[in-house]
């Protein structure tokens, strides 16, 4: 037990001296006691290693985005450019079929003010309302549209 006990004192002593010596190694200025020359140079060789790839990554990164990427951006759209055309042409006859069919909305529309809106007035000016006028006509054979409408106020109020 002794011996021991003594294995453990001269442990812990030897890791007191230790890390004086690692204090004073790294609070000492001057290396040159410490042989550590053949290490510098390997860090040194390393951190140029180190530059070297970094500025090899750098260039390649260069070549890809100056060269690389406009030639792939240009292989792709070669592949779907006459799709694109094609697609860009029926974009702009679209556009054309609803810009012409705004504006025929808009003259009908216009159209039907003028023309019925001093029959129907306001009030039956929409879709909904015609149908179930037409509809008043039809079912009660009504003779005018006159008629349908004070038929409609009726069975509405």
């Amino acid at each position: 037990m002794k011996e021991v006990r003594q294995i453990r004192d001269n442990m812990s002593k030897n890791k007191a001296k230790r890390k004086k010596i690692e204090k004073r190694i790294r609070k000492d200025k001057d290396e040159s006691v410490y042989s550590l020359d053949r290490y510098d140079e390997e860090i040194n060789k390393l951190q140029s290693d180190i530059d070297l790839v970094a500025n090899r990554k750098k260039e390649a990164i260069a070549t890809f985005d100056n060269n690389t990427r406009t030639i792939i951006t240009k292989e792709i759209r070669g592949r779907h450019e006459e799709e694109l055309l094609d697609l860009k042409t029926k974009l702009k006859s679209l556009s054309e079929k609803i810009k012409n069919n705004n504006e025929n909305i808009k003259y009908l529309s216009l159209e039907l003010v003028d023309n019925y809106e001093a029959y129907l007035g306001k009030e039956f000016m929409n879709v909904e309302k015609i149908d179930q006028l037409v509809a008043l006509i039809e079912d009660k054979n009504l003779q005018n549209i006159s008629e349908a409408i004070t038929m409609y106020r009726k069975s509405n109020s």
